[in-house]
């Protein structure tokens, strides 16, 4: 049967030139439900969407 599980929020952030294939890795491998940053967290502001985005 399957339960519930508690899920936790992480926060993936890193330059241009190394988040791409950072997202797309944990894409891959199906470890995180990943979804876009709304700019609700403090500390944090957005930048400039990749390519690929």
């Amino acid at each position: 049967m399957l339960r519930p599980v508690k899920m936790s929020r992480v926060v993936v952030a890193g330059s241009k030139d190394v988040i791409s294939p950072v997202v797309e890795k944990l894409h891959e491998l199906r470890l995180l439900h990943i979804v876009n940053y709304n700019g609700s967290q403090k500390g944090f502001d957005l930048g400039k969407p990749i390519g690929k985005a």
